[in-house]
């Protein structure tokens, strides 16, 4: 390790300790609005940290939106800290560490397993041995130097450009606030091991891993079936089995769960404190004040995770009333700063949508009462023990206001989903599964303490998958030609540059810093993005060079992989080489937006057409010289054309009743669904139409019973006499007349008993 990384490192260590005393200020200030006296605002340590690690980073985040630098951010972020150290040192001055066996085992476990997360390949490339962690790396450290090497303001997705970053961003920013000092593969091996141990550290310590041994393997190995042990758990998605392995699905790909995790769990200790003093007391106040708080600065750490604590302090306290009403408006209070965070997290498509349970594979096409059933089958195969050990619990403790809102959200996870897709919905159950353990590990008496030996078939299926991982060779993610690649694609395009580039999710672009054009589809599906139009685009090589919809590409990069993706040798014309032969710069076409531009097109309005002059063409017509017409078709004589008496063509009024608005106009939404039993009788669809309308309403009310299965019935009987014939072979009006009258006659009678 040398001077550059060891001091990335140290600067990570450093800001532990600060984090601590940030958490110590933080609760300073909350104590002294709530009129709490500063002896009786005693919390854990772990929950101090993560209050201060939470305060860290959303002053860090603020800091880079408002544009400041790396080394300014940093200081800033943590300066508070420094005046906290003296008040910290008095609060510490009688803590003694006492000896934890189990704790130093924990802490071999979690560390083993933190440095597995990604190591170094061959050559000194990146590889990793956990199979599902092969395409969420890549985001992850793509998403890493876009913070590091991106400039400063409100982010975007690295893998879409001009797309506002909608993730809980606070693990990957925590990261880059050391990695700015030196961002190389090697440094980011021991960030990520660094944090991976403290996280884990600190929730042995909110679990209570001393008085409640099984609990925090119950979490770190928890999930998953014993169904279909030893089966990779990514792999079974598909075949059904969407109660996955927490270990390899949850915490080793998406690294903002176990921040999350530890943000919660520490909101559920403050609560649970708060809980076992009297009602108005001091102790409650700051404790129930401190969850709010964890809350508010949590979601950008984990919504799914946080939102479920958050929801299952809100109903303890409601299945309370009318003796918590105060603490549930204090709890609501110092957790409203979280709506701050709502641009930044709702923006996705799809993200809720209403279910009847929660299946994966094949019965992801049932509905209704068959997906309830398909639901329930797949989770008593699943996690038949967890139900039966919150049952049992539930029953020997009567904790009736505790259990219930568990319930609630576990049968509220099994109707709505908050997630993109399907399986995704874990991540709901595993905040259920993080209110559950922290419950568990509050509870008296003898009987929640026995259970726990019931913790060993819990953590079973991880044990077992990370067995397998970490016995398996490690697959390289990124090679070293990779890596220095990346490297001078970052020396050769501004910060700012968008990159088109082959849709690999392993493409070496995305470590240069930049935005690319088009990322992965699956990454940009499982993030609820729109980006099939944008793929269209990056299809055709040709358009790119003639871009003129923003954002723009400003750089192509060309290797092996753009080759085989759009089937050249050589970019072909609009591509200018640069001094890197895999790198060619895209000059901006006339009349076209810069890349980091917006273009909104606002459509006209009925009341005001639109007046805008056509595009000028891009080139002039080829021509021919004149040549005579063949032929006498043309006159010998011609005249001058008549100069237009108007420059551009009438814009018609509405006015005119022939032209009168139609009472059901076009290009607006569509109406909603048709009932599934309509009535009988139309006065409803009367009142579901437009009141007032230029023509025809009264007409399209009286359409009863007519539709394209049954056609409206004739009124009119037609003709049995041919008028057209007789008519055509006669032509003495004289001789005519006769056989006019008598077939006008016949039509008179007909028209008349209509």
């Amino acid at each position: 390790m040398d001077a550059c990384a060891a001091l990335a490192v140290a600067a990570f260590l450093v800001a532990l300790a600060l984090e601590i005393a940030l958490g110590e200020g933080a609760l300073a200030l909350l104590a002294r609005l709530l009129g709490v006296r500063e002896q009786q605002r005693a919390l854990p340590l772990a929950c101090l940290w993560a209050l201060g690690l939470l305060v860290h980073l959303a002053a860090l985040f603020a800091l880079r939106l408002a544009g400041l630098a790396w080394p300014a951010a940093s200081a800033l972020a943590l300066a508070p800290g420094l005046a906290r150290i003296g008040a910290l040192r008095r609060r510490l001055a009688g803590w003694r560490p006492r000896p934890d066996p189990l704790l130093a085992a924990w802490l071999a476990v979690a560390a083993a397993l933190g440095a597995s997360l990604f190591v170094g390949g061959g050559g000194g490339g990146v590889a990793t041995p956990w199979r599902n962690n092969w395409g969420d790396l890549a985001f992850h450290l793509g998403m890493i130097a876009r913070f590091v090497h991106g400039p400063a303001g409100p982010p975007e997705y690295h893998l879409f450009a001009g797309e506002t970053l909608s993730y809980p961003v606070f693990a990957n920013l925590w990261t880059a606030s050391a990695a700015w000092i030196d961002a190389r593969p090697a440094t980011l091996r021991a960030l990520f091991a660094g944090q991976w141990l403290a996280l884990w550290a600190a929730i042995y310590a909110l679990l209570d891993g001393r008085r409640n041994p099984g609990l925090p393997w119950a979490l770190l190995f928890g999930g998953g079936s014993l169904a279909a042990l030893g089966a990779n758990a990514g792999q079974r998605i598909d075949a059904g089995f969407a109660f996955s392995a927490f270990l390899p699905t949850i915490w080793v790909t998406q690294r903002a769960a176990a921040l999350g995790a530890c943000a919660a769990l520490a909101a559920l200790r403050c609560f649970h404190e708060g809980l076992a003093h009297p009602e108005d007391g001091e102790e409650r106040r700051i404790g129930i004040g401190a969850a709010g708080l964890v809350l508010a600065l949590s979601p950008l750490a984990h919504l799914h995770v946080c939102l479920v604590a958050g929801a299952w302090m809100a109903l303890a306290l409601l299945l309370r009333l009318p003796g918590s009403g105060r603490d549930l408006r204090r709890l609501v209070l110092c957790a409203a700063p979280a709506l701050v965070w709502l641009p930044w997290l709702f923006t996705k498509a799809g993200l809720v949508a209403p279910m009847a349970g929660w299946v994966t594979g094949d019965a992801e096409a049932l509905v209704g009462l068959a997906r309830a059933a398909a639901s329930a089958r797949a989770w008593v195969r699943d996690a038949p023990l967890w139900l039966a050990l919150a049952g049992f619990l539930w029953w020997r403790t009567r904790a009736h206001a505790l259990f219930a809102p568990l319930l609630l959200l576990f049968l509220a996870g099994n109707a709505v989903r908050l997630a993109v897709w399907d399986w995704d919905q874990l991540k709901v159950f595993l905040g259920v599964a993080v209110a559950f353990l922290a419950l568990w590990s509050r509870l008296p008496g003898r009987a929640p303490r026995l259970a726990q030996a019931a913790c060993v078939l819990l953590a079973l299926p991880g044990v077992v998958e990370a067995r397998l991982a970490l016995a398996s060779a490690p697959r390289t993610l990124y090679t070293a030609a990779d890596l220095a690649l990346a490297d001078a694609v970052r020396a050769h395009t501004p910060p700012d540059a968008v990159i088109a580039c082959a849709p690999s999710h392993d493409t070496p672009a995305a470590l240069a810093g930049r935005r690319l054009f088009a990322g992965y589809r699956g990454t940009l599906w499982s993030h609820g993005l729109d980006f099939e139009a944008r793929l269209r685009r990056l299809e055709d090589l040709d358009g790119l060079a003639r871009c003129r919809i923003a954002p723009c590409p400003t750089h192509l990069l060309w290797t092996d992989a753009e080759r085989r993706f759009w089937g050249r040798e050589r970019p072909g014309p609009g591509f200018e080489p640069t001094p890197l032969p895999q790198l060619y710069a895209i000059p901006p076409t006339s009349g076209s937006t810069r890349a980091d531009e917006r273009l909104y097109a606002i459509p006209p309005t009925s009341a005001e057409p639109s007046r805008s002059s056509p595009r000028q063409s891009s080139g002039r017509a080829a021509s021919r010289p004149p040549a005579r017409p063949q032929g006498s078709a043309f006159s010998t004589s011609t005249k001058k054309a008549i100069a237009a008496i108007q420059r551009k063509l009438i814009t018609p009024p509405t006015k005119s009743s022939p032209i009168s608005a139609q009472q059901q106009p076009r290009q607006k939404a569509p109406w909603t669904r048709p009932m599934r039993k309509a009535p009988d009788a139309p006065p409803r669809h009367c009142a579901a139409k437009k009141g007032t309308g230029a023509r025809q309403w009264s007409r399209q009310a009286c359409f009863h019973g007519v539709s394209w299965y049954a056609p409206a019935a004739s009124r009119i009987a037609p003709p049995s006499a041919g008028l057209v014939a007789a008519h055509a072979v006669e032509s003495s009006a004289a001789r005519s007349r006769p056989h006019w009258a008598a077939v006008a006659s016949r039509l008179k009678s007909v028209h008349a008993a209509a």
